[in-house]
């Protein structure tokens, strides 16, 4: 919200295409198809650079491109191998992944949400507390009609079941 509403459905719709591009990989997955898989990483890396790129110039530089590139690779490569630990079978493994991914993206946001402060502190004075959170769309109850990340990683350890009880039932 403080970077009006053009800067917000361009967050939103990059943000909603890196969700796309995990299903596409748990797609790709199910159906043997390691093409789809490689594509589905490219894009998802592609989606690394467009977030890192966006909130680097939207902070002016308070969040480096190059810093939340690293952190984002490895939060898509924490559940990237969430999953297919959990394909394999070790679930242990994709417990632990999942497990990272979540406390790994705590430093990011708390990054993020610095920067900004820092860049509209007017905004954020203690004397000056809101009266009601901002419906930024983006999150907890303030949009019912979000995409919960918790549903994707239930759609994404579903579809990861039913590649199992597929690959298992060609075998037989």
């Amino acid at each position: 919200s403080v970077y009006g509403e053009e800067a917000g459905a361009q967050f939103e719709e990059t943000w909603k295409s890196h969700i796309g591009y995990f299903v596409d990989y748990v797609t790709a997955t199910g159906e043997g198809n390691k093409e789809g898989q490689e594509q589905a990483r490219a894009e998802l890396d592609q989606y690394i650079l467009d977030q890192a790129a966006f909130l680097d110039a939207a902070t002016e530089g308070r969040v480096p491109a190059d810093a939340l590139e690293e952190g984002l690779t490895a939060h898509v490569g924490q559940l990237l191998g969430a999953f297919d630990s959990y394909v394999a079978g070790d679930f242990d493994a994709a417990y632990s992944s999942i497990r990272e991914a979540y406390a790994h993206m705590q430093m990011p946001a708390a990054g993020l949400s610095a920067a900004i402060v820092d860049q509209f502190p007017d905004q954020f004075s203690a004397t000056e507390m809101p009266s009601e959170m901002p419906k930024t769309g983006m999150g907890g109850m303030a949009d019912q009609n979000s995409f919960p990340i918790l549903w994707v990683l239930v759609g994404l350890m579903l579809a990861a079941l039913t590649t199992v009880v597929a690959v298992r039932t060609r075998k037989q």
